[in-house]
C-alpha cells in the first residue's frame, strides 16, 4: 500500500492512498487509489476575489480510481494501460484551476521503451 500526503497553507491536506498487485508471470499490474483533498477555506486576502476560488471556500472530495496494464513484445517493451477515473462521478474542483474536474472517464495509453 502506498500513501503520500502533502500539506500546503491554502490547500489544506491532499493524500493518496492505493494498492498495487502485480503479476511478473504475467507481465501485469492493477492498481486501486483514491485521491482524498480537505476542504481549502484560508485563502490569501489577494484571492478572495479572483474568481477561480469559490466563495466561502473550496470544498473537499475524495475520488476513486483504478487503473491496469500488461507489458508484452520482445523485451517488455510494450505497454498498454487501460484506466478509470473518478469512478463515482463526483464533482470536484481543483483549488485555485477554476475548472471543474472531469466526471467518470477513461484513459488508454500506450508506451513503447527504447
Amino acid at each position: 500500500m502506498t500513501t503520500r500526503t502533502h500539506r500546503g497553507r491554502a490547500w489544506g491536506r491532499i493524500c493518496i492512498v492505493g494498492m498495487r498487485f502485480n503479476q511478473p508471470t504475467r507481465h501485469s499490474f492493477f492498481d486501486v487509489y483514491t485521491w482524498m483533498v480537505q476542504r481549502a477555506d484560508r485563502y490569501h486576502n489577494a484571492k478572495v476575489t479572483d474568481v477561480r476560488f469559490i466563495r466561502g471556500g473550496t470544498p473537499g472530495y475524495a475520488t476513486l480510481n483504478a487503473r491496469m496494464g500488461k507489458s508484452f513484445g520482445a523485451g517488455q517493451r510494450h505497454q498498454m494501460t487501460l484506466g478509470l477515473e473518478n469512478m463515482t462521478d463526483k464533482y470536484y474542483r481543483v483549488l485555485g484551476s477554476g475548472v471543474d474536474g472531469a466526471g467518470l472517464n477513461a484513459l488508454f495509453g500506450y508506451q513503447y521503451a527504447y
